[in-house]
């Protein structure tokens, strides 16, 4: 698949975790552009996250920084259930010791897809080159080195609007280069793990771009599947509240609406799938990986090699 991420790598601009966990907040793509910051990602990523999140002002998705400083703690999360992964499971728990708060069973299953030990993250990397990859930088620049957690995190890809495209006021190439970015978006999306920041009050449900992104990203037979899709509250992880398991869901939307319907089934599927997950990593002591690697979302694997039907999404763009 090396050859796909080539294309995706043409035509689309990403920025490194390394960097974002650098940052203080998403920076705006010309202020990137301009200052000279990469927005190139030439080398196949382990991991390729689209961040989708509802903007909070038309000038400023994040005023209040509070969904930047969420994705940095998910992304400093994913390091040592990394780690997790690539010790022996009598030294697990001392790099993961609860999977109880908020964020850390979804950075636990990108841990598992940056490693490919489950079957659901693109592989632009092929399985064991990605964990001979991680095996080899482990032993010469230490697991618990902050050497490592910047290699790990300098080999994951990050998808974000604000950042990798062009901005108002746009100058003619600029314009174009968003239009192209409109017309491949569902390549783009179908090669990722969609990370979706939401928040109380959010009206994400029923905001145009919010929905049309997590339909695009999902593979299932009515592009309804959320299984490669990772759901946090923000505020519950900023403050490391315990995971949180509502039993229904309240959208925006009205009852019995096309929309209101992917929304419902949505929650449902994540919710059944996080719970699949944490039954299974909390079974024992040490659950994290045993010989075999657990597939949190089993259930799905079927509906891998199904295409998402083609969507017209310049209709949502004004939104």
């Amino acid at each position: 698949m090396s050859g796909t991420w080539a294309g995706l790598a043409r035509s689309f601009h990403f920025v490194s975790a390394t960097d974002l966990l650098r940052g203080e907040r998403f920076e705006h793509f010309q202020s990137r552009r301009d200052r000279g910051g990469r927005l190139d990602f030439v080398e196949p990523p382990l991991c390729l996250l689209f961040v989708s999140h509802r903007w909070e002002t038309v000038e400023d998705p994040d005023p209040r920084q509070r969904q930047f400083r969420a994705l940095r703690r998910f992304l400093e999360l994913v390091v040592p259930c990394v780690r997790a992964c690539l010790v022996p499971p009598d030294k697990r728990a001392e790099h993961l010791p609860s999977l109880d708060t908020e964020g850390t069973v979804q950075a636990l299953d990108a841990a598992f897809r940056i490693l490919e030990l489950e079957p659901l993250e693109p592989a632009f990397v092929p399985a064991e080159t990605r964990r001979s990859e991680a095996t080899t930088a482990a032993s010469k620049l230490g697991l618990e080195t902050p050497a490592f957690a910047e290699w790990l995190t300098s080999r994951i890809a990050v998808w974000i609007d604000y950042t990798c495209v062009p901005q108002p006021p746009r100058g003619d190439d600029e314009t174009s280069y968003l239009l192209e970015t409109l017309r491949r978006l569902p390549d783009l999306m179908r090669a990722s793990t969609l990370l979706a920041l939401r928040y109380a009050g959010d009206d994400y449900g029923s905001r145009g771009w919010c929905a049309t992104e997590s339909f695009l990203a999902s593979p299932g037979p009515s592009g309804r599947s959320f299984a490669r899709n990772l759901f946090i509250d923000i505020d519950a992880l900023l403050e490391e509240r315990p995971l949180y398991m509502p039993s229904g869901v309240r959208t925006d939307s009205r009852p019995g609406s096309e929309e209101a319907a992917i929304m419902q089934e949505s929650f449902d599927l994540a919710i059944r799938a996080v719970t699949q997950a944490r039954d299974l990593l909390m079974a024992d002591p040490l659950p994290y990986i045993r010989s075999s690697p657990p597939r949190m979302w089993s259930e799905y694997v079927s509906l891998l090699s199904v295409r998402v039907p083609p969507i017209v999404i310049t209709q949502i763009a004004r939104s």
